[in-house]
């Protein structure tokens, strides 16, 4: 008889169990925590920006782990970064950064501001600070991570971005898309890290720029 898999929502109740307890040992608050965010998570509208996507980013997170990162952070960041997501508004990084303070400040974390302003940055991937902690960096690359995977996988997240943009049709949503893939192909590098350029910015470049010939064809 097979046995039946672990579900990614178990899964992710593991991980923010040891997360959380590292810094409060109230239980009643961890799940209800945890509760709060999957909440988001696994809204009916989630297509791509949901728990399959923070747990991918949790899972790719090990890569980093022995690098001399503060590895918590990077974790309360993917957490978070994403927990408000509404493709109608322009605030989404704002509402995550301030949901991500409320959670925090309950088990008096000490880098929760940090973990704010990491959030925020991922409203802009294209801006390079001079002064990028090794913790961004690997949080922005984790982000980032699906635009190298194979040609299939794309496909499918590409997909179901534009669920999550339904609202849009489609010569709105295609000149949009159009003007941010654009801006990655302009960029120096995609990735930050070395780790993820020698791993994923030769297929990420691939994939974008077949999206992109696609895009122009289909609005021809």
């Amino acid at each position: 008889m097979k046995e039946p898999t672990e579900s990614t929502i178990d899964i992710l109740r593991k991980k923010w169990t040891a997360l959380l307890i590292k810094y409060t040992q109230d239980t009643n608050y961890v799940e209800t925590a945890c509760d709060k965010i999957l909440s988001h998570y696994t809204s009916h509208a989630r297509h791509y920006h949901n728990e399959f996507h923070i747990l991918k980013m949790l899972n790719s997170a090990e890569y980093f782990r022995d690098f001399g990162v503060n590895f918590d952070q990077i974790l309360f960041a993917v957490w978070f970064h994403d927990v408000i997501y509404n493709p109608l508004k322009t605030n989404n990084e704002e509402k995550s950064a301030k949901f991500a303070s409320q959670i925090l400040k309950k088990i008096e974390y000490a880098d929760a501001a940090m973990v704010s302003d990491m959030i925020l940055r991922t409203k802009n991937h294209f801006y390079r600070a001079p002064n990028e902690s090794p913790e961004l960096k690997v949080l922005l690359d984790l982000d980032l991570e699906t635009m190298g995977s194979n040609p299939e996988t794309y496909l499918i997240n590409t997909s179901n971005i534009r669920k999550e943009y339904h609202i849009y049709p489609d010569s709105i949503f295609k000149k949009g898309r159009t003007r941010v893939l654009k801006q990655f192909l302009d960029s120096d590098s995609i990735y930050r890290t070395e780790i993820f350029k020698e791993k994923y910015e030769n297929q990420a470049f691939i994939n974008i720029s077949e999206e992109l010939k696609h895009l122009v064809i289909s609005t021809k």
